[in-house]
């Protein structure tokens, strides 16, 4: 074989791993901030969410309150 067209295919096989090789790297920057925003969007509804469920400190139930029983 000619060594010209050798060095062809490889110059293409080495061209062809090069522009595939940032398939291999992850999600990008991009993705992995959307995905860290995300992920602090849900905790921060999560804790909304315990929040609003939760009396808050010294807060008396209402049925105590109207009866006028100290728990």
């Amino acid at each position: 074989m000619n060594p010209r067209i050798i060095n062809t295919a490889l110059v293409a096989v080495i061209v062809l791993i090069l522009s595939t090789s940032y398939l291999l790297d992850g999600p990008s920057e991009l993705d992995a901030m959307q995905a860290t925003a995300d992920s602090v969007n849900d905790a921060i509804k999560s804790a909304a969410t315990q929040a609003s469920n939760a009396p808050a400190r010294g807060q008396k139930d209402l049925k105590t309150v109207v009866a006028g029983v100290e728990p």
